[in-house]
């Protein structure tokens, strides 16, 4: 799944970038991503590097650092919500769509579809049809 939108803010620690897009979906609305900048160490977090706010990017959304997950039912309604302000973190119920391997699986979110999910253990008790429940990092890939 690719996006389009538009950089809004960015703070940086280190090699990583936090950066809010603005999706040109506007049912998407806006969401924080992190993203490794590896060529360029920022000393304090208005540090920009390659990226600009304002400007126009496609990404492809991810989700890494799934420590944990359990079943919910199927009635269960697909959510991505992230609490926690100006962070990548995100909590979420999605439908399995497909199981990669053992540790990486293709999930829909609803109006995320086909997000590939990295997780920390084996998913080996995770069958396509399930519904899952699970807090991780939203990570971008910028094209």
């Amino acid at each position: 799944m690719k996006l389009a939108g538009r950089i809004s803010k960015i703070k940086s620690e280190g090699y990583e970038r936090y950066l809010k897009i603005d999706f040109d979906d506007k049912s998407l609305g806006s969401l924080w991503f992190y993203f490794v900048d590896c060529d360029q160490y920022a000393e304090n977090e208005d540090e920009q590097g390659i990226l600009r706010i304002g400007q126009k990017v496609k990404v492809v959304p991810s989700i890494e650092w799934v420590n944990t997950y359990t079943k919910v039912n199927s009635s269960e309604e697909t959510v991505l919500k992230q609490p926690i302000q100006e962070s990548p973190h995100v909590e979420a119920i999605a439908l399995v769509t497909q199981i990669i391997d053992e540790d990486t699986i293709v999930c829909d979110l609803g109006t995320l579809s086909q997000i590939t999910i990295e997780l920390e253990k084996k998913a080996d008790s995770i069958r396509v049809g399930d519904k899952i429940k699970f807090t991780g990092n939203l990570k971008a890939e910028i094209l």
